[in-house]
Order: structure tokens, then sequence, then C-alpha cells
């Protein structure tokens, strides 16, 4: 009796061991399982920290393509500004060397307008002395 015992409490043993067996393979399958899934979500978060990093080195990078596009364009306007006072500067001195040369041409027309109305009265005046002699 004493070895049925024994007999029945190893095979008790025997199958609390291949009950245990199963535990431990199935733990294991669930630990392997949580640890894959783990990997998972590690290396999903490190590819959007990645991409994090990428979108604020670019978003770095805009905001100085920006700023470098801004002074561009404010050196372009204060270029344009200078010229602008320049073609005006130099417009005002073609008006002013025009208005000149019209003042002058137009003293001189009186002076020669003049001068034809003397030369037409002495004209009639030698007209008028030759006909009397």
């Amino acid at each position: 009796m004493y070895q049925v015992i024994r007999m029945a409490e190893g095979q008790v043993d025997d199958n609390l061991t291949s009950e245990m067996k199963k535990q431990r393979f199935n733990a294991q399958r669930n630990v392997n399982s949580e640890n894959h899934e783990s990997d998972m979500v590690f290396k999903e978060f490190m590819n959007l920290r990645s991409l994090w990093a990428k979108v604020t080195q670019m978003n770095r990078e805009t905001k100085l393509t920006v700023e470098e596009k801004d002074k561009e364009i404010e050196k372009l306007k204060a270029c344009i500004c200078d010229n602008m006072h320049q073609s005006q500067k130099e417009m005002e001195e073609l008006v002013c060397s025009f208005e000149e040369i019209i003042e002058t041409e137009a003293v001189e027309s009186l002076r020669l307008i003049n001068q034809n109305q003397m030369l037409k009265k002495q004209r009639n005046m030698a007209e008028g002395v030759d006909e009397l002699a």
C-alpha cells in the first residue's frame, strides 16, 4: 500500500510537474509576448521621438530661412527706396536744368524779337529816307 501511495504521489508529482511546466511555458510565452509588445512600444516611442526631433529641427531651419528671407526683402526694399530717391533727385535736377534752358531760350527769343523789331524799324526808316530822297 505504501508503494501504491508512493506511486500515486509520483504520478501526482508528475502531473503537477507537467501542469507546472505548462503554466511555466504559458507564463514564459506571455512574458515573451509582453516583451515583444514592450519592444514594439519602445521602438514606436523612439521613432516618434526621432520624428519629433526632425520636426523641431525643420521648424528651426524654417524659422532661420524665413528670417533670412525677411532680411533680404528688407534689403531689397531699402534698395528700391534708395533708387526711387536717387531717381527723384535726378528728375528734379533735369527739371531744373530744363527750366534754366527754357528760361535762357525765352530770354534769347525776346532779345531776338526785339532786335528783329528794331531792324524792321530801321529798315522802314531807311526806306522812308530813300523815298524822300
